[in-house]
């Protein structure tokens, strides 16, 4: 269970229609899924989607949890870091990490679609273990402009809550501050959070932050200046997952 939350954490961005969006800057990426996993039972399908009427290109880069270009296999195309292609009008495309290897690898995902924002990201994790059904969950990627925002998370009567936190922008550092609250809003502990450009924290909730542990509450993060992109799993004690979207303050 410990791996499993641990490496299974990605991202999911909440808008607030009333706020205007913050300056980005300039080379932002249009669209991220902060976690991207295959191997040791897991595996990744990425479903791009044209929202236009013309066909779009589209450039997909992985990297690694350090923000490096990183290796990943695709289903029916050579292995690398970067895969481009079209998607047809209103059309789909679909890339999928075989999971067959006993390795798990993780990183992050950032879609590129060369001048237009009528492309869609979004990610499908599957756990497939013999014996037993598949397990998923997805995720819509978003472009990390973020607000102050707060994540719920649940470490009660066996259930697990993972966390992955991102940098998603490639050229400037991210300082945050985050608070851990109890389900009373009691505050539990203020913790900084330093993030180089395109790197990310993964953790267990109750294993980072043993106060934690039995309890229910809430993660805010506050000071966010230019962006931020976090979800959580919440992971029950029969081994199924799902997803834990970030609500906006």
């Amino acid at each position: 269970m410990k791996s499993t939350v641990l490496f299974l954490v990605c991202t999911m961005v909440a808008w607030a229609a009333p706020k205007e969006p913050k300056q980005l800057p300039a080379g932002w990426p249009y669209d991220t899924i902060a976690h991207v996993v295959d191997g040791g039972t897991w595996s990744t399908e990425i479903v791009l989607a044209n929202l236009d009427s013309v066909e779009s290109k589209y450039k997909l880069v992985f990297r690694g949890d350090d923000g490096r270009p990183l290796v990943f296999d695709v289903d029916g195309r050579p292995a690398a870091s970067t895969y481009t292609g079209t998607i047809p009008a209103n059309g789909t495309v679909t890339l999928s990490t075989p999971g067959t290897s006993s390795t798990l690898r993780s990183g992050s995902a950032v879609l590129d679609t060369l001048g237009t924002d009528e492309v869609g990201i979004m990610a499908i994790f599957r756990q497939r273990i013999t014996g037993r059904p598949d397990f998923e969950a997805t995720v819509i990627g978003g472009n990390g402009v973020e607000f102050n925002s707060v994540l719920p998370f649940d470490n009660v009567a066996g259930y697990v809550t993972g966390v992955a936190i991102l940098n998603p922008s490639e050229f400037s550092s991210l300082a945050i501050t985050m608070q851990i609250r109890d389900e009373a809003g009691v505050l539990l502990r203020t913790v900084p959070l330093n993030l180089a450009a395109g790197t990310k924290q993964v953790f267990v909730v109750s294993e980072r932050y043993p106060e934690t542990a039995g309890k229910r509450g809430t993660l805010q993060f506050e000071d966010v200046l230019v962006s931020l992109s976090v979800l959580g799993f919440r992971f029950s004690p029969g081994g199924g997952f799902t997803t834990i979207p970030l609500m906006e303050r």
